[in-house]
């Protein structure tokens, strides 16, 4: 038997790992007999929509070298599986998180590259599957196989540049064919488990040779499958979409169309080109989930139907009622069909709202749009995951194509121009859009600080209320995805709200988040090129940047006016476990000059709570001083405050947010 050592892989996960088996060279067959993973308890997620899920996963080196094509062939044997079932949609509104790998209990690592890059191919015996996962993208294919707990498989896994094969007992169960642009081309080669225990003996790894596979002629449908306990769109192999019914006070509540109870309908998982990752979650009922309808205004579905229009086009239709009264309160249709001349998803949805009582108030919501990628946690003491929409980008009513930066501060509420796109723009070949195509209403809307979700809503003068009840409302959009190319013509041409140039004259002040120093030095305040995750001081502009004076360089903060200046809810707008459980200080140097009444300070508000945590004063005359203002954790939000609390100056520099002991 070949040596063993210990290597320690850093993989994609917050888990604690076990010491890794390695190998060194090739594993012969009939040498080794490995057996991964510990069967645990089964587990939630945290109460919150916020941290990293702690997935539990024990990785296995194979060996110590690299490869990129290979054929790798062992006899496999699942048992002690925990059978858990994870609530999808704790996060939906968030990011797009993978709790679907909770279902596969073992599986076969290809092309670890130790920086978030490689495949899985993963078996269940819970939801009878075979998939291939690709680390920072998901599911690129599911297919149904009858595994078994206990039973040994014969599996031949092949990866040859970007096609994936996957045979069991000799015959094909999965075959996938990858994006050929920025493929994992190599890394190492391993075994895994996740609540459950992979048995792998009679192991060898075999070089191939390789060359790029061309994406095989388009010729399958697009089809529905109950995947995961829940009703999917899948274009071939590859799950695309999935219908959602969600209950926020009961994450575990139904999961497939049996006509329950729910507060949230709509499509999460969406992705809008083949072979990219998820990008947007949107509702299909006109209820938003956050705005804490008791449970008298619970839905079913009273009617759900899925037609194939042709090929590359399915239909869904459905009616709505209160459970509590079966009164019927909406119905809709929504088509999905992939657009072969530009390798994309389009997403038609025409939705209508039956009016159970009147409506007095002047806008009502008929969509929110989260996009996944756009928000990321606010300080170092969370696992931070990758953030790649930066820009909004939508006309207004005047025709004007206006562009406002994803950094969570709310510039209130604006009209788009109906029949107009409105895109997320990221550098990426995946932006997503939505289409506004609801005729003969004001479009009303805006992005939300809180999650940069895009509230869609149909705005009414006050000589069209109040709107009677049995009034049906009507809605109209397209969600699909810009190119690369397009995207960033469209944010060429796009000019800044008048919000952020009236506000702040773009000056952006990033915190580049969590324990970072703000020195205002020359580059890093007045009009930075990356403006995201900005700290902006209200009522601030350029003219408070003092570039003559600091403590350790020539530029600080000047404030010459008594006032309050904030930021907004720092940490991403007051996101769940923003702050942690612990001690944390806002610190700043703070310098004055003939401050009179109680002179300068620092607090902290504890967002929504009315809590307030203040540093000491300084006053008068005096040089630079350490303020520092303790605030506890854990908080959901915590808004920023610098003080001037009569005539006089202060300068602020080397802003700190620090964790404590």
């Amino acid at each position: 038997m070949a040596r063993i050592f210990l290597l320690l892989l850093g993989l994609l996960t917050t888990a604690t790992f076990a010491a890794p088996f390695v190998t060194t060279g090739r594993c012969q067959a009939g040498e080794t007999a490995i057996t991964v993973g510990v069967p645990d308890e089964p587990w939630d997620f945290p109460a919150d929509n916020w941290d990293f899920h702690p997935f539990r996963y024990t990785d296995t080196a194979l060996s110590t070298e690299s490869y990129d094509n290979l054929r790798l062939s062992c006899t496999l044997r699942i048992d002690g599986v925990v059978a858990d079932y994870p609530p999808y949609d704790v996060a939906f509104h968030t990011r797009y998180t993978d709790p679907g790998l909770l279902f596969y209990h073992t599986g076969l690592l290809l092309r670890q590259d130790g920086k978030g890059d490689g495949y899985r191919v993963l078996f269940s015996t819970v939801s009878k599957d075979i998939a291939l996962y690709r680390d920072g993208v998901g599911f690129l294919a599911a297919r149904p196989c009858a595994l078994e707990e206990g039973k040994d498989y014969a599996v031949v896994v092949e990866a040859v540049a970007n096609r994936i094969t996957v045979r069991i007992d000799g015959k094909v169960a999965l075959e996938a064919i990858d994006r050929p642009s920025s493929l994992p081309r190599a890394g190492k080669v391993g075994v895994f488990a996740l609540h459950g225990r992979g048995d792998y003996s009679d192991i060898r790894i075999d070089t191939l040779p390789g060359s790029l596979s061309k994406p095989p002629r388009r010729d399958h449908p697009l089809i529905t499958r109950q995947w995961h306990r829940w009703l999917w769109v899948f274009d071939g192999d590859e799950p695309i979409a999935r219908f959602m019914k969600y209950d926020i006070g009961n994450h575990r509540n139904t999961t497939t169309d049996d006509m329950g109870p729910y507060r949230f309908f709509g499509i999460s998982d969406a992705k809008l080109r083949p072979g990219t990752p998820p990008a947007t979650p949107w509702q299909l009922d006109w209820d938003c989930t956050l705005a804490g309808a008791n449970k008298l205004r619970y839905k079913t579905l009273k009617r759900f139907e899925v037609r194939n229009l042709s090929r590359e086009e399915l239909e869904f239709r459905w009616e709505l009622a209160l459970q509590a009264t079966g009164e019927f309160v909406g119905r809709g249709t929504m088509t999905v069909r992939y657009d072969a001349p530009n390798n994309r998803y389009i997403y038609d949805c025409r939705t209508a709202k039956i009016l159970d009582a009147p409506l007095a108030a002047s806008d009502i919501q008929y969509a929110d749009p989260w996009p996944y990628w756009a928000i990321g946690p606010a300080t170092d003491d969370m696992k931070t995951w990758p953030r790649r929409l930066r820009y909004f980008v939508y006309t207004d009513d005047a025709g004007v194509l206006r562009k406002i930066p994803l950094n969570h501060h709310w510039p209130a509420a604006y009209t788009f121009k109906p029949g107009t796109i409105a895109v997320f723009v990221s550098d990426n070949e995946v932006n997503p859009a939505f289409e506004l195509l609801t005729e003969g209403q004001t479009m009303y809307g805006g992005l939300c600080n809180w999650g940069l979700d895009l509230h869609l809503q149909l705005k009414f003068t006050k000589e069209q209320l109040p709107l009677p009840k049995g009034k049906e409302l009507t809605a109209k959009f397209r969600v699909t995805t810009y190119g690369r190319q397009d995207a960033q013509a469209l944010l060429a041409g796009a000019k800044f709200l008048d919000y952020f140039q009236q506000a702040y004259g773009e000056m952006k002040v990033p915190i580049n988040t969590g324990q970072v120093l703000n020195r205002f030095g020359p580059t890093s305040w007045v009009k930075p090129t990356d403006p995201f995750d900005a700290w902006i001081w209200e009522g601030l502009t350029a003219k408070n940047w003092d570039q003559t004076t600091g403590v350790d360089d020539t530029f600080s903060l000047r404030l010459e006016k008594p006032g309050v200046y904030l930021t907004k809810n720092f940490g991403a707008g007051g996101y769940y476990g923003v702050f942690p459980k612990g001690a944390y200080e806002l610190r700043a140097m703070v310098k004055t000059q003939g401050a009179t009444g109680k002179g300068a300070w620092l607090s902290v508000l504890n967002w929504p709570l009315p809590d307030t945590f203040t540093s000491e004063a300084v006053a008068g005359t005096t040089d630079w001083t350490l303020l520092r203002a303790r605030f506890p954790g854990p908080i959901i939000g915590a808004t920023l405050r610098l003080h001037l609390d009569g005539p006089g100056t202060a300068w602020v520099d080397n802003v700190q947010v620090v964790k404590v002991e």
